[in-house]
């Protein structure tokens, strides 16, 4: 005799167990969603069962009628009146047993760990957001300790706030990480502007002496000086054309320089999150919150490197090398908050918070300062976000 068999033969009506004389009625599907509604929503673990075709008696007897084979439903029917109406998802089944020489018809109702479980539209007699929940043999409108004691359960459900450990290594528990301020960096405004500065004293000095041959830049290749934009080389324009390129050289050579900063010089940062329990944490979002601290810059996104072309040909921005999964980064009042998504944080094993590294810089101005950080955790089982404070100790 299997398990269900059992149940149904021996056990009275409680909340994963309801009785149906008759099968339900194809104008009566309002019913049947009320009573899956219900069941689904009740305060019981494992899986549900409403067994159609069986008369149960106060007494605790009960009378074996069975459904007639006509009146059996295809289960995709069911699954997609459930589907359609009732959010979030419910895992559903129905089929038939043959008990006392009779076949019954058995709801079986699984995996109700998603609670509270509600209209999604309006159905008949059933609105958007009609909530049900069955207490033993009866069935009753969810009700705000019913919302409570779900928000508890599925509280009690996820990983204590110490199962989790956040740090900056991998392999051991790093909650300060130093960050070394950068000093005397030269990008690549930098040198277009000392080229360029250097084509305009050469030219005064021939000016001066138009008898000194020139030193430096007619004597290399145009592509030396050679613009990212426009590909016309730099000495080969009018001193007007290169002071204007002066003016703008930062706006003109803002994706170069941003490359060469958030990849070359920045410090690639991560944080690892070890989840030392038995659960899961569900659909979590982890966040990093810095502080807006002038000299610290975060990189917003991957800054590919720039392939300039030939002559004529510059400006083009290829993504080399480069994965995409950067975090999303915002700000939010005074504090810089970078996020990313998980379907979960799986137990017994160390999750990296950013599927790519965060890419951070700071400048001399930052050093000898400690910076405090913020790290939270958001799961659909946790009763409240895991806080976790971390530091940066720029040098």
């Amino acid at each position: 005799m299997s398990d269900l068999e059992t149940i149904i033969r021996y056990e009275n009506e409680h909340s994963a167990l309801d009785f149906k004389a008759v099968q339900y009625r194809k104008d009566a599907h309002e019913d049947l969603l009320t009573d899956v509604m219900a069941m689904a929503n009740a305060d019981v673990e494992g899986d549900r069962h409403i067994v159609v075709g069986v008369k149960h008696r106060a007494d605790g007897t009960r009378e074996f009628l069975g459904v007639a084979r006509a009146e059996f439903v295809d289960p995709a029917i069911y699954q997609q009146l459930v589907r359609a109406n009732i959010e979030p998802a419910l895992d559903l089944d129905y089929f038939s047993m043959e008990l006392e020489a009779v076949r019954v018809a058995v709801l079986k109702l699984s995996g109700c760990t998603e609670q509270p479980y509600m209209m999604k539209k309006d159905f008949g007699k059933l609105r958007a957001g009609d909530a049900f929940v069955r207490r033993g043999s009866q069935q009753a409108r969810l009700t705000r300790p019913d919302l409570d004691g779900m928000i508890a359960r599925r509280a009690r459900s996820g990983p204590e706030d110490a199962d989790l450990i956040v740090s900056f290594s991998e392999d051991r528990v790093d909650t300060e990480l130093t960050l070394i301020a950068l000093r005397d960096v030269e990008l690549a405004s930098d040198r277009a502007k000392q080229k360029i500065e250097a084509i305009l004293q050469e030219r005064e000095q021939q000016r001066r002496n138009p008898g000194v041959a020139g030193f430096g830049a007619d004597l290399l290749p145009p592509t030396v000086f050679g613009s990212i934009f426009g590909g016309t080389p730099y000495q080969v324009r009018s001193d007007e054309e290169l002071r204007k390129n002066l003016e703008h050289i930062k706006k003109t050579y803002e994706e170069d320089d941003r490359y060469e900063m958030f990849e070359k010089h920045a410090l690639r940062l991560n944080v690892y999150v070890q989840n030392d329990g038995t659960q899961y944490v569900e659909d979590a979002t982890v966040e990093l919150h810095l502080p807006k601290a002038p000299g610290l810059w975060v990189a917003d996104r991957l800054y590919p490197k720039p392939e300039h072309g030939p002559l004529g040909m510059g400006g083009l921005h290829l993504l080399t090398g480069l994965s995409s999964g950067y975090p999303r980064v915002a700000t939010k009042g005074n504090s810089i908050v970078v996020s990313d998504h998980h379907s979960s944080i799986k137990h017994r094993r160390t999750t990296k918070a950013f599927t790519e590294p965060l890419r951070i810089a700071a400048f001399k101005d930052l050093a000898g300062q400690t910076l405090r950080l913020e790290f939270l955790i958001h799961g659909k089982n946790l009763v409240a976000p895991y806080r976790r404070e971390l530091r940066l100790q720029v040098d």
